[in-house]
């Protein structure tokens, strides 16, 4: 300009410091219903949630896929962007707080013990792992045999075959217990069953508490 010269320093920077903390997103994981049988019309739903600000989207979470229950063979899935029978992971879209993955049991005629499929949320970039940080669905067996034995007393069923039942394969379905021993049941049978051989060899009156077998 007119009548003056530019010194040194001839500029001079002001700064500006953001004090605002980025705080991660902590993700939690739920599944409902928690159990489903495998033919059913119900599938088993896991809902993962984020906290704090939804306005950006979050991808690759990352899963730890476990369980009795094996990927393609007993179930498929939808929701997730990536899974496979060991590891999957689910994003979360801009504006929304949760993401859900669905897993829909594969129906067969085998019978075979309840599975378990089972996923926990594994750490990665941009968030941190809550509390539930695992959720585990069961696929319910609803196979019977041909050769199963199943005996209905007092309006209870008895399933040989089933672990959490009364085993007593040379029952029939009847309200008597055809074994020779003109024992007869007097409880009301309000839980499934135990009792004591004796009482049967000896013809005494039979009272039925809790789980058993002969």
């Amino acid at each position: 300009g007119t009548g003056y010269t530019v010194g040194s320093p001839n500029a001079a920077t002001g700064t500006i410091t953001n004090d605002d903390v980025t705080i991660a997103p902590t993700i939690s994981v739920r599944v409902s219903p928690t159990s489903v049988t495998e033919n059913g019309s119900f599938n088993l739903v896991y809902t993962f949630t984020r906290t704090g600000s939804t306005s950006s989207a979050l991808s690759n979470v990352n899963l730890s896929i476990g369980g009795t229950a094996t990927f393609n063979s007993d179930y498929t899935q939808t929701g997730a962007s990536s899974f496979n029978t060991t590891t999957g992971r689910v994003n979360f879209a801009a504006g929304s707080a949760t993401a859900i993955v669905t897993v829909d049991p594969r129906g067969d005629t085998t019978v075979e013990p309840n599975e378990t499929a089972i996923l926990t949320l594994a750490t990665g970039t941009g968030y941190t792992v809550g509390s539930p940080n695992a959720a585990t669905g069961t696929i319910t067996n609803d196979d019977v045999s041909a050769n199963q034995n199943i005996l209905t007393l007092g309006g209870l069923s008895f399933n040989s075959q089933n672990e959490d039942r009364l085993d007593i394969p040379e029952l029939s379905m009847s309200d008597n217990i055809p074994l020779g021993l003109n024992t007869v049941v007097t409880d009301a049978l309000t839980s499934i069953a135990s009792f004591d051989r004796d009482a049967l060899v000896n013809n005494q009156d039979l009272e039925l508490t809790t789980v058993g077998k002969i």
